[in-house]
């Protein structure tokens, strides 16, 4: 949960610490903040003796400002009993008895003094004419104390006035009341309901505090927290984000390890978190857990269950609940322990609690706790914890297809709202977002069209507020979809066409935005279910207006969540050397990408608590590193950053033109909840179409995958997929390439059937992950040629029982290296790999269904302490440059389906590594078929065939050499399936100049035999 309550109290706090450059001074002040602690309670005599000892050196200075702001602090820590001190003593530089009076009045101020406003106010013009009498910073000084005294007292309105009259004062050389007033002035207006000029105010102080030619992190770290933390607690996150990281590393800079940073990590991490970015969310997790638990070893009931919370909703991002559940109940449970059931921070976890059953598909469960967290948040007198319980609990429902069981809470939310005047913030609008989504469930268009308006006019006076404004054109293009539904009005349609191209760019825009695979596969799935809109939407207007434009827009939708983490991946590396990016800072890039990933490997055996807190911070460090290393990407080659980062494709007659080859036809599918959207291309023709039933093809697309799996019955599913899926094809076509969504990634085309038979007999069958992707890897310049590299390894258990045949066959075959046993080891792969245009590996994999970045190829492992993984992120990390990599043991093209890009299996680490196509198995086909369909593959490689063209001719091949019908079942023969770059890996210009070479032979010759019979003659 949002805990906006809760650091609305630390913000307050935060507000009155002050921290100051002189060093004199800051141990005084110090030693005021140790009195004023009651945890330090004991310590105040020697806090009393040490605030006179440094007011006796004070005193002794030149300058009149320093010894009375020791004075103001002395008067301020003995007025709170009643002491009776020495005027001459402590304010031997204050020639004025009144101004001392002045000052010692706004240190006593107290609320009772606010009964009689007519005199308070009599002995505050007053105080104000001593002061305005005096020169010099003094007179500055009376003004910032009072309007301290005054925002104390939560007299805002005064507070504004004597602080605008302190900063009027402030002469240019004292930049230290600048900083505070500004953060004052800051807090000041917070309290009063203006945000805007309260971030202004603690913009200023900011900027003040890191202009200071020795900055002081104290000051920096207490500033950037104050604007992170309210820029968070409105739901600001990329505006929080840049000061929450500032806030962290300066604190840690001037205090070291306190519990003051677990909660500044915790929040980071929280931060990182709603904008995507989990990996950096986990690294600021376990940085405040290891903080917390072994470095501090701090009891605190809040800060542990801050640290509980934050993690707790990064691990069931990643599908660890059990884990999440392990860290949040506890916490949980020693909340209430301590705080009863009517607190912020118990209503927070539980929300937390609801949120993460919510994620694991618990939604009944789910129900109990936002109700059970709403209950608590309304026995606290916050209106921000009863709002932040109301939005999780109406957003729960909205997610959960449950829209309208959230109407009275929707309402409840505003009225609190509106009763706080708080209806220009983030909160307001998304409250404002779910009553539109309620309005449209209603069949209430109109109204719901005049609160979009309405909404969207409010955030256009915000900044950083960009998935707001997304969520907007969501929202209209949703309400116009729906309209025409009910009208069939063209105009509708019309102006839906208008927003689509901005919003498409707008999504595209936010996706490439973030910096991880992760958390654009994240955000992916997040808009999914916005995309069936945009191409029902589409299709309807197809049917008047069959444009360009439309089947590009089209495409452009259907594309943007698949393999787009991929793609980035593979421009990256392509256009680095385009923009002559410097080599060494790609190398220092990926070198930190992969000592990222070794630190958490070790973090995941690491048991000892100070090995634990050491490898955090070392992970820390290298996050900083790249971090300040994309910064100087993006301000030296702004090009290259730009072109490497996700971009909308091409246009659809881009591909047909540039892409596609004579005959090729292209089946790019989409599967909403229960639609299936086809998009057809080859040279000269795209259509758009849309099926129902997508429910039924999935549940029978599943089945035939166990079918085949299983050597079992399939035909009847066959068939009944065939006439769903595809469209009426030509009789032969010269190449047939699938793209592929969701479930349809298990099962090869190649057995689907078209016109009475099995495309397998029609012609040749690609996939790939997208059309953007294919045209990259296309133009990838991988090694051509057929240098051959194959690895058998051996297993200590469950080896491979015809791998090392396999492999040596084809090494013979292709004249090539095969490297087989004990020899067969993950580091040699590493070492060999990048002299070779074809890698052939015959290995075990391992498949984690809940994190595919968990996936892996076994190499050797008979070794004692054989590190035997190679592990899908090290396969990121190497840069290959093989033309094809043939991965033919286990199912090696299988792996968790990502609605976000698509399917996370080992051919899709190879892709992103630099290979222009791979060769993987779907399910591990049997050896010996293996080995027959292998040999004849290769067999056609030599010839020069194309990749796809001999892989269907090797199948076809084993169906014909084949006799038992038993065998010719597709468990034996159709697993096999290959992506990306098909062209022949013997490179064309070799064919050419063997021809050439050939032809000048020949006309040698005829000029020859004419010469001599020339001369017989």
């Amino acid at each position: 949960m949002k805990k906006s309550a809760i650091l609305l109290a630390l913000v307050l706090l935060s507000l009155k610490l002050t921290a100051q450059s002189d060093s004199l001074y800051s141990r005084a002040y110090d030693t005021y903040r140790l009195y004023s602690t009651e945890a330090k309670s004991l310590l105040r005599p020697r806090a009393d003796s040490l605030l006179v000892q440094y007011l006796r050196t004070a005193s002794e200075m030149e300058t009149d400002y320093l010894p009375a702001r020791i004075m103001n602090l002395a008067t301020g820590a003995f007025a709170d009993r009643a002491v009776q001190f020495d005027t001459a003593q402590i304010a031997p530089k204050i020639k004025s008895q009144p101004l001392f009076q002045a000052f010692k009045n706004a240190y006593t101020l107290k609320a009772e003094d606010f009964k009689n406003p007519l005199n308070l106010h009599k002995r505050l013009t007053t105080d104000s004419l001593v002061a305005e009498r005096e020169g010099g910073d003094l007179k500055a000084e009376y003004f910032a104390q009072i309007t301290e005294a005054l925002y104390n007292q939560r007299q805002y309105s005064l507070a504004e006035t004597y602080g605008n009259r302190a900063l009027q004062l402030i002469t240019e050389e004292n930049r230290y009341e600048p900083v505070q007033l500004h953060r004052m002035l800051g807090g000041i207006y917070y309290q009063m309901g203006n945000r805007k000029k309260a971030i202004g105010h603690f913009k200023q102080c900011y900027d003040l505090a890191l202009d200071e030619d020795v900055q002081d992190s104290n000051v920096i770290s207490s500033i950037a927290w104050n604007m992170g933390a309210l820029s968070y607690s409105n739901s600001r996150y990329e505006e929080a984000l840049p000061y929450l990281i500032e806030s962290a590393k300066h604190y840690e800079i001037a205090n070291g390890n306190t519990p003051y940073l677990i909660s500044r990590y915790a929040l980071l991490a929280d931060c990182y978190y709603y904008t995507s970015q989990f990996k950096k969310a986990q690294i600021a997790g376990l940085k405040a857990k290891s903080l917390a638990e072994d470095v501090i070893k701090t009891d605190d009931v809040y800060l542990s269950g801050l640290v509980a919370s934050s993690l707790s909703r990064i691990y069931a991002t990643q599908g660890k609940f059990d884990e999440a559940r392990a860290l949040l109940k506890p916490a949980l449970q020693n909340t209430l322990k301590a705080y009863g059931e009517a607190s912020s921070l118990s209503a927070a976890f539980t929300g937390d609690l609801a949120q993460l059953e919510a994620s694991a598909g618990n939604l009944d469960t789910a129900e109990v706790y936002f109700k059970k967290a709403l209950d608590m948040a309304r026995g606290t007198d916050r209106i921000y914890t009863n709002t932040a319980a109301l939005t999780e609990l109406i957003g729960f429902y909205s997610g959960s297809d449950q829209i309208s069981k959230a109407g009275p809470y929707i309402d409840e939310e505003k009225s609190l709202l509106v009763e706080n005047k708080d209806t220009t913030s983030v909160i307001f609008y998304a409250n404002r977002f779910y009553k539109i989504r309620a309005l449209m469930a209603n069949g209430d268009y109109d109204e719901a069209g005049q609160l979009l308006q309405e909404r969207a006019k409010g955030l256009s006076k915000l900044s950083g507020v960009e998935s707001s404004h997304i969520e907007n054109l969501m929202l209209s293009l949703s309400l116009m979809q729906k309209q025409y539904e009910a009208t069939k009005e063209k105009t509708y349609l019309e102006e839906a066409m208008s927003q689509l191209d901005t919003y498409i760019e707008k999504l595209v825009r936010q996706k490439s935005s973030l910096t991880y695979d992760a958390s654009k596969i994240f955000y992916g799935d997040q808009v999914s279910d916005q995309i069936p809109v945009a191409l029902d939407l589409i299709y309807e207007n197809l049917k008047e207006h069959p444009t360009s434009e439309n089947y590009t827009r089209a495409l452009r939708f259907m594309e943007i969540n698949k393999g787009s983490a991929l793609l980035d991946g593979l421009k990256a590396s392509t256009l680095a050397k385009t923009y002559g990016v410097d080599e060494r800072l790609l190398v220092q890039q990926d070198t930190i990408k992969s000592a990222i990933e070794a630190i958490n490997e070790e973090l995941n055996a690491a048991v000892v608590a100070d090995t634990r807190a050491a490898l955090i911070d070392q992970q820390l460090a290298l996050q900083r590193q790249e971090e300040a290393l994309n910064a100087q990407l993006k301000e030296n080659y702004p090009q290259y950053y730009q072109a490497s980062t996700l971009s909308l494709s091409e246009t659809s007659a881009y591909y047909q033109k540039n892409l596609l080859e004579s005959g090729e036809v292209v089946l790019d599918y989409f599967l909403a909840d229960d639609t299936v959207y086809l998009l057809q291309l080859s040279k000269d023709q795209v259509s758009l179409q849309k099926m129902t039933g997508a429910e039924g093809l999935k549940s029978r697309v599943e089945r035939l995958y166990v079918s085949l799996k299983e050597r079992a019955w399939y035909k009847e599913d066959i068939d009944a997929i065939s006439a769903m899926l595809l469209p009426q094809l030509p009789a032969a076509f010269t190449r047939l390439t699938i793209i592929t969504d969701d479930v349809l990634s298990s099962i090869p085309f190649e057995i689907l059937k078209s016109n009475g038979k099995m495309l397998i007999e029609s012609g040749p069958v690609r996939y790939a992950g997208s059309l953007q992707l294919l045209d990259e890897q296309v133009k990838l310049k991988t090694k051509k040629g057929t240098r051959w590299l194959g690895f058998a390894p051996e297993y200590a258990n469950a080896s491979l029982q015809a791998n090392f045949e396999e492999v040596n066959r084809i090494a013979e075959k292709m004249q090539g290296r095969a490297v087989t046993g004990n020899a067969a080891t993950k580091t040699h792969f590493k070492e060999q790999q990048g002299d070779y245009s074809i890698l052939h590996l015959a290995t075990h994999g391992r498949l984690d269904e809940i994190n595919p970045m968990n996936n892996s190829l076994l190499f050797a492992d008979t070794e004692p302490g054989a590190d035997a993984e190679l592990s899908v992120l090290e396969i990121y990390g190497l840069e290959l440059n093989a033309g094809l990599a043939v991965l033919s043991a286990c199912n090696t093209g299988s792996g968790k389906y990502e609605k976000g890009d698509g399917v996370m299996s080992l051919s899709r680490a190879f892709n992103y590594a630099g290979v222009s196509s791979t060769l993987v198995s779907l399910w591990q086909v049997p050896d010996r078929e293996t080995a027959q369909i292998m040999t004849a593959f290769y067999d056609y490689l030599k010839e020069g065939k194309a990749k796809d063209i001999a892989l269907q001719l090797a199948k076809q091949d084993y169906l014909k050499s084949t006799t038992d019908e038993a065998l010719k079942h597709p468990y034996y023969w159709a697993g096999f399936v290959i992506s990306g770059d098909v062209s022949s890996v013997t490179s064309t210009s070799y064919v050419w100049f063997g021809l050439g070479l050939l032809l000048l032979i020949v006309i040698s010759f005829f000029i020859f035999i004419k010469i001599r019979n020339r001369g017989m003659k």
